[in-house]
């Protein structure tokens, strides 16, 4: 049997292609509606419209408050040339339109999962290869990875009779880490964009993050080998050449290192060269036509460029302001600010349920506030780990949602525990970054 995947608008649909299956119900009449019910499930839980407008009001607010704060400031045009359109945001602008773009690509095509799970195969433990196997589908660059993911597992899970609650765990948990180190997320992008004129960039980032991140592989793993009692597992092997899974990655390998070169190097334009190689070896490999290409351009979320944008423009004009250094002093020096923004943090993620949402409403506002305190690093880490463990939890976000549904697991019982899983590895990045400093 051969499968793959074909995006359509916000809607996953299954495509007879690219993946060759061995043994793995080639006529289940159940599996078949096991994939319609997914493309009906996602359909119903799509919530784009809600974070469009989210988005708007976000930009809107901030139009209005640059709009007030910039003639305060005591020379507006420095600020606009020095502040704004500095290189630094010139590059980072240009790296998240560039994923932005290719991330659409992947979806016109559809079938970027096949050339990730092309590298399990190198795995000889079932087991282990089953966690690798959820941890590589997590870092595909598009939104939705649970949804992507979940047939794929519970192929596994359905061929072999796994606990189907430890399948969903498995799931759901590997691709929600992508949310404390991939560079390309929207949160991480938000929190590296605004907080990069302090020096907080990826390496100090997931130095941060890694106590979390360890955390959650830990849990990933303990569930892959509970989902099952001596049964050898067989996991699906698709019909990509070793060739065609290197071209395929390559582009994102490359991405990686020219951020690695750009913060750790100092190498000055790797962002707009490693970007530009990305863009361009990732449409020579993946060969859309035009109409897919020009439909990848359409539905980029403009709105979201916009609001990076504004961020920048955010960040340097309202620092400037003399009320707000002393209002920052005032802040960071009370005993009470670390309390603070773990609970607002927390309630913000969790009342969103939008990983970006959160990050743009909370960050651009705390940044003039903490931009001269010496633990800058430390309230930006316990912030954002403070969120991240709201986000999951949210009921309005749908991830859980889908996997109890697509698992057919009580979805109370799922939400708890990943809900737990998350505490637990923002108390880990918390204790951590409280002794570090």
């Amino acid at each position: 049997m051969r499968g793959g995947f074909w995006y359509h608008g916000d809607t996953i649909l299954y495509r007879l292609s690219q993946v060759q299956y061995t043994t793995i119900f080639a006529t289940d009449a159940s599996f078949i509606n096991a994939i319609i019910m997914a493309e009906v499930i996602a359909a119903r839980l799509k919530h784009s419209d809600y974070t469009k407008k989210l988005n708007l009001v976000f930009n809107a607010m901030l139009m209005a408050i640059i709009a007030v704060a910039l003639p305060q400031v005591l020379e507006p045009g420095k600020v606009l040339v020095k502040g704004f359109l500095k290189l630094e945001n010139i590059q980072v602008l240009y790296l998240f339109i560039g994923v932005l773009f290719v991330v659409n690509v992947y979806k016109q095509i559809g079938n970027i999962a096949d050339y990730l799970l092309y590298w399990t195969r190198f795995i000889p433990n079932p087991r282990l290869a089953l966690v690798f196997t959820s941890l590589i589908l997590a870092i595909m660059p598009v939104k939705g990875r649970t949804i992507i993911s979940a047939p794929i597992i519970g192929q596994i899970a359905e061929k072999h009779r796994l606990n189907k609650f430890s399948a969903a765990m498995v799931d759901f948990v590997s691709t929600h880490i992508v949310y404390l180190v991939l560079p390309i997320e929207g949160s991480v992008i938000v929190v590296l964009t605004t907080f990069a004129v302090l020096g907080f960039h990826l390496g100090t980032f997931i130095s941060y993050m890694l106590p979390g991140i360890v955390f959650l592989v830990g849990v990933v793993t303990y569930y892959s080998w509970k989902t099952s009692r001596g049964t050898t597992l067989e996991l699906p092997r698709t019909n990509v050449t070793f060739p065609r899974a290197v071209k395929v990655t390559l582009p994102l390998l490359l991405l990686m290192a020219s951020l690695y070169l750009y913060e750790m190097r100092d190498v000055t334009y790797a962002i707009i060269i490693g970007t530009t190689v990305f863009v361009g070896l990732s449409l020579a490999i993946l060969k859309p036509t035009p109409q897919q290409t020009w439909n990848a351009v359409k539905t980029m979320d403009k709105q979201l460029i916009l609001t990076l944008g504004l961020i920048f423009l955010f960040a340097a004009t309202v620092s400037q302001l003399p009320w707000i250094k002393q209002l920052a002093s005032e802040v960071v020096t009370s005993g009470y600010t670390i309390p603070a923004l773990i609970i607002v943090g927390y309630l913000a993620g969790f009342i969103l349920g939008s990983s970006s949402g959160m990050a743009t409403l909370i960050f651009p506002l705390l940044f003039p506030l903490i931009q001269a305190a010496p633990n800058a690093f430390q309230i930006i880490a316990i912030t954002y780990a403070a969120m991240y463990a709201g986000y999951v939890a949210s009921p309005a976000h749908p991830c859980c949602h889908y996997a109890a549904s697509y698992f057919d697991t009580p979805y109370l019982k799922v939400w708890s525990r990943v809900a737990m899983c998350a505490l637990g590895a923002s108390g880990c990045i918390i204790a951590v970054a409280l002794v570090r400093g």
